[in-house]
């Protein structure tokens, strides 16, 4: 084990120096999703006790859905998802989830999830407006750049699996569909930057929100406390 190594996306991109094989398999592998979602829980605190964050995946078409993901503390909870859900309604949800005390929230502010987080600022919901394609924060501080928003969550999300750090949710359908999440490669940047979701719906057969959700939840709590005075936008 000292000498060999099996090269997968995350040993090509980590050590290697490489581009990920985007055709083999996800950026996260399925053997890591399914070893978080076992996950260390006797050093995780129990439920209640801890911040708890939410990530709203924002639907964009009447075939998505507009996803919730939660955590309490380190350990995931069930989703809750809505179809043919309007902006309005999806504020007002949130409105009503940062009131039971989930005061870290992460909103998808790409395309039409832009109404959602306007209508929480004028709710005083103090919200990250995430959008995807915003230029990377430098959380992780890693020497390869990251070429937007929605990768650096990705990398976030991975290195709480691969460390540990966190308990995911035990469900299958989830689990395939953020194994399904692949790096893409592009001919005019290095910096990393995953695939399209058109690309990922067309292999699943539906967008994968519910990965997309939960990146954005742990985002948010890298994030820290959205500045009050800049009307709760990053």
């Amino acid at each position: 084990l000292d000498k060999w190594y099996r090269k997968t996306p995350i040993i090509a991109a980590r050590i290697l120096g490489e581009w990920a094989d985007t055709e083999s398999e996800g950026f996260i592998s399925m053997e890591l999703i399914q070893r978080a979602s076992i996950g260390p829980i006797g050093q995780i605190g129990p439920i209640g006790t801890s911040i708890k964050a939410m990530g709203v995946d924002v639907a964009r078409s009447g075939s998505d859905s507009t996803v919730f993901a939660y955590f309490d503390g380190n350990r995931q909870l069930p989703f809750e998802t809505f179809q043919y859900q309007d902006t309005m309604m999806t504020a007002n949800k949130i409105h009503q989830r940062y009131q039971e005390g989930w005061n870290v929230i992460a909103v998808d502010d790409t395309g039409i999830g832009g109404g959602v987080t306007d209508r929480l600022r004028k709710l005083k919901v103090p919200v990250h407006a995430v959008n995807f394609a915003q230029k990377a924060r430098k959380l992780l501080g890693y020497h390869k750049e990251l070429a937007n928003a929605r990768a650096e969550m990705y990398f976030v999300l991975e290195d709480e699996i691969r460390n540990g750090t966190i308990v995911l949710l035990n469900n299958a359908a989830f689990h395939r569909e953020l194994a399904a999440v692949r790096l893409a490669v592009s001919e005019n940047s290095l910096a990393y930057r995953m695939e399209d979701k058109d690309l990922t719906r067309q292999r699943l057969g539906h967008s994968p929100d519910k990965s997309d959700a939960t990146a954005l939840a742990r985002y948010g709590l890298r994030l820290g406390k959205p500045p009050e005075e800049k009307k709760y936008f990053l």
